[in-house]
């Protein structure tokens, strides 16, 4: 069974009031008919503008997890400044749905070898479980060396790494976001058909990937030819998503803690010479 999770984060045209509702309109009301329930990780600063939306996915099932407060590589805010933003975003939605927030994603999935210091705070601060690993080369955030299937960090953390298709460390996400809208359809498939068989497997998401009306705008991070991969074919993106999710498919979160009774996934220690 396949988990859809959803990335809310700032884009181009989120200013404006109701925009990620109504980008996510027609997906919750596919959620609703399969009775799927899913993740939504959200970045902390936009908490405050996404108050209803929030307590709107919560009542319906889903669960709220964290998707960094400031939208940074993880590298960039080093561990202090890290510690100080994920109690302040994990608060902030704690706040809401008065439960605790147990799930932490990674901007742009760059918990990598350079920053082994994160699942150690991510535990200490109360996290459950991550799903910020990008086990293949790339050249802002892989980690082509991790695991592909889920798997602990040695403090415990469980760890629900992107489901990858390709060969050796050469492999693409592309059951998530651009890469499948982009990706051929048999494609799609046969990576829906191998993740599938993986406890744990997910797919992933952003409220833009379903807006079509959004004008075309460059963005500066990632310049013109990756601008245009992330406008393209969005009308594809409602129907790539009714292929892939299942009914009454659950939350990372839902799979995180029957993990954690049941003591599933083993250790991968990277600091451990095999």
């Amino acid at each position: 069974m396949l988990t859809l999770t959803v990335d809310i984060e700032q884009y181009a045209s989120s200013g404006s009031e109701g925009r990620f509702l109504q980008s996510l309109q027609p997906l919750l009301n596919i959620l609703t008919s399969l009775e799927a329930q899913v993740t939504f990780f959200i970045v902390g600063d936009l908490v405050h503008k996404s108050v209803p939306l929030i307590r709107e996915l919560h009542e319906n099932g889903h669960e709220i997890a964290l998707h960094g407060y400031s939208h940074q590589f993880l590298k960039d805010l080093g561990p202090t400044k890290f510690r100080s933003e994920l109690i302040k975003g994990k608060e902030l939605i704690e706040d809401i749905v008065q439960e605790p927030t147990i799930g932490f994603r990674a901007p742009y999935f760059s918990l990598t070898k350079e920053v082994l210091w994160a699942p150690e705070i991510l535990g200490s601060e109360g996290f459950v479980y991550s799903s910020s690993v990008l086990p293949s080369f790339n050249p802002q955030s892989g980690y082509p060396e991790a695991p592909r299937e889920p798997f602990r960090w040695p403090n415990g953390l469980i760890e629900f790494p992107s489901p990858t298709l390709g060969l050796g460390k050469f492999r693409l996400p592309i059951l998530g976001g651009a890469y499948l809208r982009l990706s051929p359809k048999l494609l799609v498939k046969v990576a829906q058909r191998i993740s599938t068989k993986k406890q744990g497997a997910w797919s992933y998401c952003h409220p833009y990937d379903f807006d079509i009306d959004e004008e075309f705008k460059v963005r500066e991070e990632n310049g013109w030819l990756f601008s245009k991969l992330l406008f393209a074919r969005r009308h594809l993106m409602l129907n790539r998503i009714k292929d892939i999710v299942t009914t009454g498919s659950l939350s990372l979160g839902q799979i995180a803690n029957t993990a954690s009774v049941t003591n599933q996934f083993s250790i991968w220690d990277p600091l451990q010479k095999s």
